[in-house]
């Protein structure tokens, strides 16, 4: 079985075999592979230290979301966190960049995937305590903006990294910005402190 630097256990889950396929061909047998349902994990409760789940969950219906969500958290355990990255159905900057035709590609371009974005207010309540979600910016400037309004080189560097700080300092604001959001859900409810402001 291959396990990562801090000797943990490394899978890579996916429903489609083609996807898995694809990630062993990049990952080789550094990880190991499983199809299975995010929904119904196939593995006991508080088994992970760590989650990434990337662009999964607004590909599901509403009530799915909510049911992988409580799924993630129960086989992560108490004190640690998983990261998800999700999408925002209005996202400012992205909206404000189509008005400008700065994202000029085509709707039909993108891949005919369901798309469920939810407010990530009702996945907190579909937790039902169990969990705490902080939502904080993935990235504001989503590839189609940085190839059109991010210059090369170093004036190109120190504006992402402008960005990046102010996703940082500011990550309420960011956000709302941001197409794509980080949802950081804490498992551990004694250490979860209040809701999240934003």
């Amino acid at each position: 079985m291959p396990v990562a630097s801090d000797g943990g256990l490394r899978v890579n889950l996916d429903f489609a075999a083609a996807a898995l396929h694809g990630a062993r061909q990049t990952l080789g047998d550094t990880a190991s592979y499983l199809q299975a349902d995010i929904c119904q994990l196939p593995f006991p409760a508080d088994t992970f230290s760590r989650v990434l789940c990337a662009h999964v969950l607004y590909h599901l219906t509403p009530e799915r979301q909510t049911l992988a969500l409580t799924e993630i958290c129960r086989v992560l355990r108490p004190g640690v966190v998983a990261v998800l990255v999700y999408i925002q159905a209005f996202a400012r900057l992205q909206n404000l960049a189509r008005r400008l035709r700065l994202d000029s590609r085509p709707v039909a371009d993108l891949p005919p995937l369901p798309y469920h974005p939810v407010d990530h207010r009702l996945l907190q309540a579909g937790l039902r305590g169990r969990a705490r979600i902080e939502v904080r910016s993935w990235s504001v400037l989503a590839p189609e903006i940085t190839r059109t309004v991010v210059p090369g080189g170093w004036a190109g560097r120190a504006m992402v990294a402008g960005v990046a700080a102010v996703e940082d300092r500011l990550p309420c604001w960011s956000a709302q910005l941001a197409r794509y959001l980080m949802l950081i859900v804490r498992k551990d409810p004694e250490r979860i402190g209040p809701a999240d402001p934003c």
